[in-house]
């Protein structure tokens, strides 16, 4: 089967016309699509597709060994950076990269995978074949030549990295092209399609951002079933503002993942999403990518999930209009592991200091030898839990700040009790109560300490504590917390209000 991936030119077209007729028609013929994705650790997840289908009738091909093979545009694949990935890089500099491809059918067989160049080529020919349709519902008849450069313009555009993809798809959304140039008069004409044919403006984002997969599907029984691909999509950590950032490493806002999904199209979509150990979703949802489209327009939004759950499911049903979504889920360390401990440990040094900065006459007067080491108890007990290892990468980073907070105030108590110990003493009793003073200043710094670490504790919440507090608070809380806390990835929203009403 030497010719599976047939790379002659008229294969190809007629590959990327099967495509564009069974994307552009309706989906009917897939029957539901899932995807999970886990994090494997700070800067990689693992992204798993299944798809159930049944393919509508069609003369197959034969190879010339004479087997009957069937062609489906399964998958769409995001397209990565030709750069060197910098993992500590925002989001747009630069984009992802993919490895560890994983193809099989429903038995769990391996199967072959397309090789990237060769997806490129069929993309190219499905936005050539949309490109031709969409003149033709226009009521204009293209020339040999015309069809010719729109095919070069295919070719040019389908195997560029994202940046460069999507730079030339804005330039031609923006007119900047140049007049003289042989092509302008298509490209006016390609522009306005773009605005006007919601099926060429969609095909135009998906070739930009990534690459149609055509699966080839052997003899009769291969044209349905279940085929599951899986792979390791590396990321880089989306960052806001300055601020933003700090109140994340604190633990106050938590941290968000965004999966953008170029296309949908099945009578069922499932989106699972899987947390790391020692991390929760404290909320989820998903939203069509329509111009405009945001997390907050519930007009667009398909699925909401909230609460504290380690696992979390999003459905999207009727979905065979849908071409492409973004779901989110916000995660936050669990309240169970450090946070919880650490506040309880804190809130002891904190009751600790003030009462013994209340009673520092009678500790004055009564000047206990072992008060010392008493205080000297904390720093060494707290350090132990302090350093002790995440149960994940991410764990670590969204509590590092966290840490830094709790080593400060295990810190505290010796201070507190190296004041005691250098205080002037006649005949093993204190001349005065100097140490007073710092331990005013200690308990002072452990109660900041504490308040930040009990924020930690209670933020972010779940929409279902915002609800529950806001009733008994009389407060609209969700409206500020929503206006603070949530992370704006603005290279993928910049990306999704470039991209026409569908």
């Amino acid at each position: 089967m030497s010719n599976l991936f047939p790379t002659n030119q008229s294969a190809v077209d007629e590959l990327g016309a099967r495509a564009a007729s069974l994307l552009t028609n309706g989906c009917e013929w897939i029957r539901r699509r899932k995807e999970k994705v886990t994090m494997v650790d700070e800067t990689i997840v693992r992204r798993q597709m299944s798809i159930d289908f049944e393919l509508p009738p069609a003369d197959p091909l034969l190879l010339s060994d004479g087997v009957e093979v069937h062609y489906a545009p399964l998958f769409f694949l995001p397209k990565g950076s030709d750069g060197k990935f910098d993992p500590v890089a925002p989001l747009r500099d630069p984009e992802p990269h993919f490895a560890n491809f994983d193809f099989r059918d429903e038995r769990g067989d391996a199967l072959t995978l397309p090789a990237r160049a060769w997806n490129a080529q069929v993309s190219a020919a499905m936005l050539a074949a949309v490109i031709d349709d969409a003149v033709g519902r226009r009521g204009v008849s293209l020339d040999q030549g015309q069809r010719g450069r729109f095919q070069r313009f295919s070719r040019l555009l389908a195997p560029l990295d994202l940046h460069k993809a999507e730079a030339r798809v804005g330039e031609l959304r923006r007119g900047e092209f140049q007049e003289a140039e042989p092509m302008a008069g298509d490209l006016r004409l390609l522009r306005a399609l773009d605005r006007d044919d919601p099926e060429l403006s969609w095909v135009l984002d998906a070739v930009a951002i990534s690459s149609v997969v055509m699966i080839p599907l052997f003899g009769m029984g291969g044209r349905g079933g279940i085929r599951k691909l899986s792979y390791d999509h590396q990321i880089s950590p989306i960052t806001g503002e300055r601020l933003q950032r700090l109140r994340a490493r604190f633990g106050w806002t938590g941290t968000e993942l965004w999966v953008d999904s170029p296309f949908i199209g099945a009578r069922n979509f499932h989106f699972e999403f899987e947390a790391p150990a020692g991390v929760e979703v404290f909320d989820a949802g998903m939203f069509e990518v329509v111009e405009g489209s945001s997390p907050a327009d519930v007009s667009h939004r398909l699925a909401r999930a909230s609460g504290l759950a380690s696992r979390v499911h999003l459905y999207a049903s009727g979905a065979t209009h849908l071409r492409g979504a973004v779901s989110w889920v916000r995660l936050r360390v669990r309240r169970q592991a450090f946070v919880g401990g650490a506040v309880i440990a804190a809130g002891l040094v904190t009751a600790v200091l003030w009462a013994g900065y209340l009673l520092r006459q009678g500790v004055k007067e009564s000047a206990p030898r072992d008060l010392s080491v008493l205080l000297l108890l904390f720093p060494s007990a707290i350090g132990t839990y302090v350093v002790r290892p995440g149960q994940h990468p991410l764990t670590s980073r969204m509590l590092l700040w966290a840490r830094l907070l709790l080593a400060a105030c295990s810190a505290l108590p010796f201070i507190a009790a190296a004041a005691v110990a250098l205080t002037p003493r006649e005949d093993g009793e204190f001349v005065s109560a100097s140490f007073g003073g710092w331990w005013l200043g200690c308990a002072i710094a452990a109660s900041v300490c504490l308040v930040g670490l009990v924020a930690a504790w209670a933020l972010p919440a779940p929409e279902l504590q915002l609800r529950k507090w806001e009733r008994r608070l009389g407060l609209d809380i969700r409206r500020a917390n929503r206006d603070r806390d949530v992370v704006h990835p603005e290279p993928l929203l910049a990306r999704m209000r470039s991209r026409r009403k569908r």
